[in-house]
């Protein structure tokens, strides 16, 4: 009997949440914050990248579509030892208006270029590497000005005369 055991790390997101400092509103910035756990056997080793992508799922526009790098080589960072995480975020800003109204999808998918070699007993080691949830934005409260009071002097026109127009700007 052979028994073949292969080290390598397993990476898998948990903690996947969206946030806002208020409601989460069009034309406002959410943060996107998630962990990047190893659930391998051995250290991470060398970069990667985690894709973040945000769909309107009311709409089907692609929001977002972005790598996050993780570096260990950057100060703060280092191999992410088996049975430990890293925790991640980036932040984005909703476009204004209604393109951003709806349920919004937010996905994580890590090590997106395949830069790790992941294995595990199970064999899912790439296919364990994204996770989703969902928040809704509303549209966020835009001016809504309005003209009032348009005037126009002199009433009476004639050629060569000079024009002045007035009006009041109101925000209802």
């Amino acid at each position: 009997t052979t028994i073949n055991v292969i080290s390598a790390p397993d990476l898998t997101p948990t903690g996947l949440a969206v946030s806002s400092s208020g409601p989460i509103l069009s034309g406002g910035n959410i943060s996107i914050t998630w962990n990047d756990v190893n659930a391998g056997t051995v250290d991470t080793a060398g970069a990667f990248y985690d894709r973040v992508l945000i769909v309107n799922t009311n709409t089907g526009e692609i929001l977002m579509n972005s790598t996050v790098l993780y570096d260990p080589a950057v100060s703060g960072n280092g191999p992410i030892p088996p049975g430990r995480s890293h925790a991640r975020s980036t932040t984005f800003q909703l476009p204004d208006g209604t393109r951003s109204v709806g349920t919004l999808l937010v996905s994580v998918a890590l090590d997106t270029f395949n830069q790790l070699p992941e294995y595990n007993a199970s064999g899912t080691a790439k296919a364990n590497n994204a996770a989703t949830t969902t928040a809704v934005s509303t549209i966020a409260a835009y001016p809504d000005l309005q003209v009032i009071n348009l005037g126009v002097q002199p009433i009476i026109l004639n050629s060569g005369t000079n024009l002045t127009v007035q009006w009041q700007d109101t925000h209802s």
